[in-house]
């Protein structure tokens, strides 16, 4: 940290070392019994394992020496088990076909840090799911779907000291951050009109509670024996959230060497939320989403070019800013089909930047953050006596 005005100078160096292992095993099987009369029966178990240690510590430069900040610095480990089941029915008629599911998940969650006691959470969930599916004829369809959903707190949100941005900031984790759960019904269209132009509006309706955001306070810690004020961000529940919209899927190809797909969602939502005297309520509109333009002038050729965008939103505490960001990618075929070179052009105009203004009970923060400078990668792939890789379809428990 250095000072500009009046006399520059450097105010604080600081240093931070942080290693991280993650271990992950997954174990999946599915059993699928095609029955008659257009009829499917399936079950499906995973089970998952998660393991990561962290190791942080951060220094300050004292005159020559590096000195360590007891307070900043721990080892926190994370254990994450589940185990999931799920059953699935689905039958088809000449035009209508319905599937009917319920998943269980039983979540086993433990933090360990130096510096703090062990957390072990342990909770068990239903989730049901249904779609309806009803095909007007080859180029219409509509469907019906009802879910209970579940977003679960990362790792980074549950362990401590994850990040350090500088003597005022520092990111830690919330170890009985709970997940949030969502109802989520959406109505969907599927038109294809011509050859050229197919159009996919979905009316839906979300209701989450125990909501997660951000949550900022400024807080008096003793570092190296001396109170300082710091600025401490973490994850935290914060109340219900309802929104309803329009998600909006257009695919269009007016020439053979052109075509463009835009998805665009309008999302009006409200919050109620409290969180430690600070009022979480919030409405709005929020709309996001991205278009596609591909341009194919031969066969072998490919230029690309995406635009993904948002609006900004205030969300009580947080007062979020618009982004924009534009990638561009060219690949080519090259030797008869047997190579491909690719160039991938990530936030051409610099622009993906993150502004936010934080709203505290006695202070204001201003922030602006880019996750990754704008960069180009190149790559090169020669295929002896191998097709092209497809990738592989998943079933239900991928979507866990």
């Amino acid at each position: 940290e250095s000072a500009i005005l009046p006399n520059p100078k450097t105010l604080e160096n600081d240093q931070i070392f942080k290693i991280v292992s993650n271990e992950k095993q997954v174990f999946s099987l599915d059993y699928i019994n095609p029955m008659k009369n257009k009829s499917r029966f399936e079950l499906g178990f995973q089970a998952r394992n998660t393991k990561i240690k962290n190791d942080f510590s951060v220094q300050s430069l004292d005159n020559t020496s590096w000195e360590i900040i007891p307070e900043l610095t721990d080892q926190a480990n994370y254990s994450e088990k589940i185990m999931a089941f799920y059953g699935q029915y689905a039958k088809s008629y000449s035009k209508f076909k319905f599937q009917l599911g319920l998943r269980s998940e039983t979540s086993m969650i433990s933090t360990n840090a130096q510096q703090e006691f062990k957390k072990v959470r342990n909770y068990t969930n239903l989730f049901p799911s249904s779609f309806f599916d009803y095909q007007f004829n080859e180029n219409n369809s509509i469907r019906l779907s009802f879910s209970r959903r579940i977003r679960r707190p990362s790792a980074r949100h549950l362990m401590a000291y994850t990040s350090f941005s500088d003597s005022r900031n520092v990111f830690t984790g919330n170890s009985i951050l709970n997940p949030s759960y969502s109802i989520l019904s959406e109505l969907s269209y599927k038109s294809e009109i011509g050859n050229n132009l197919v159009l996919n509006p979905t009316l839906f309706h979300r209701h989450s509670t125990e909501v997660m955001d951000y949550f900022i306070q400024k807080e008096a810690i003793r570092i190296n024996g001396e109170l300082e004020d710091i600025f401490v961000t973490r994850m935290v529940n914060i109340g219900d959230n309802s929104s309803y919209g329009l998600e909006l899927g257009i695919s269009y190809t007016p020439f053979t060497w052109f075509k463009i797909y835009s998805e665009i969602t309008f999302n009006k939502f409200k919050q109620t939320g409290f969180y430690q005297n600070v009022n979480f309520d919030s409405q709005g509109i929020f709309v996001y989403g991205r278009v596609n333009c591909t341009f194919l002038p031969t066969k072998s050729f490919r230029f690309q070019i995406q635009h993904r965008f948002r609006n900004g939103r205030d969300t009580g505490q947080l007062l979020r800013k618009g982004v924009y960001r534009m990638d561009a990618g060219i690949s080519m075929n090259l030797f008869k089909n047997n190579a491909s070179l690719t160039v991938n052009f990530k936030d051409v105009f610099d622009t993906w930047e993150w502004k936010i203004k934080t709203r505290g009970e006695n202070f204001t923060q201003d922030i602006q953050s880019q996750v990754r400078t704008p960069q180009v990668n190149v790559s090169f792939i020669y295929r002896i006596n191998q097709k092209k890789y497809k990738g592989k379809k998943g079933r239900q428990y991928d979507k866990m």
